[in-house]
């Protein structure tokens, strides 16, 4: 009995665990596709602006 909850215990924390992973790569993930809108928001803006003075 006490060797059965130990092991439900560790799955539970396995699955924690690959839960916390997947969340850390997909927030990563967001990050990098907030990052090169940004980036491409950036030269667009700095285009318009060229065109805008010129």
């Amino acid at each position: 009995m006490c060797d059965r909850s130990l092991n439900v215990h560790g799955s539970g924390g396995d699955r924690w665990m690959g839960q916390r992973r997947n969340g850390v790569i997909g927030v990563l993930k967001n990050v990098v596709a907030l990052y090169e809108a940004a980036m491409e928001l950036k030269k667009e803006v700095m285009e318009w602006r060229n065109l805008r003075w010129f």
